[in-house]
């Protein structure tokens, strides 16, 4: 009969020990840079969704950066994104923006918003809002809703990697780069 003995099987075992060893210490710096990455994938994505749900929902949908690390979209009770307070809510018993889904990173990466669109209504806090066009609401210098030039980023920190913007253009378009961007953020 053949086979391999104790002795020789640990000797494998230690070789392979020695080797993981080494590679482990190359491999950390790869790992941390796919999650940067995939926060920014994770992003996107989710801006996209949201823009996708306000279109099917044909209502408007707000995300806003809650604290450092998480993303919530909300739709809105109303179809009216201008004066929402002022609306009558589709669901009475239905609070004015319902919770739609939350996106948090968990491991050190942070969001903030780099610009949001210019101007925000009364009382609400800083975010990105899609009319159902998919198209970004926002108001202008005067206090008047009005469709927007400007677009909106969600900036996306991990220590030890440059910031990237995830940048929604005013007609919806999605896309990331690097900060610093010249002027205002582009797709372009």
């Amino acid at each position: 009969m053949r086979a391999f003995t104790l002795l020789e099987t640990m000797v494998v075992v230690a070789i392979l020990s020695i080797v993981a060893a080494l590679a482990v210490p190359n491999l950390l710096p790869l790992l941390r840079q796919q999650r940067h990455a995939g926060h920014i994938s994770a992003t996107a994505g989710f801006l996209g969704r949201a823009r996708q749900e306000a279109m099917s929902r044909r209502r408007c949908v707000r995300v806003l950066v809650t604290d450092d690390h998480t993303l919530v979209a909300e739709t809105l009770n109303a179809f009216d994104c201008d004066a929402p307070d002022e609306a009558d809510r589709l669901d009475v018993d239905q609070p004015l923006y319902a919770p739609l889904a939350t996106m948090r990173l968990d491991d050190g990466g942070t969001l903030a918003f780099g610009p949001a669109p210019r101007g925000r209504p009364r009382g609400e806090p800083a975010q990105l809002r899609f009319r159902p066009t998919g198209r970004l609401w926002s108001v202008d210098g005067r206090g008047l809703t009005a469709p927007t030039s400007d677009p909106g980023a969600v900036r996306v920190a991990l220590a030890g990697f440059a910031d990237q913007l995830v940048i929604v253009e005013p007609q919806g378009l999605i896309c990331t780069r690097a900060v610093p961007v010249s002027g205002a953020p582009s797709c372009r």
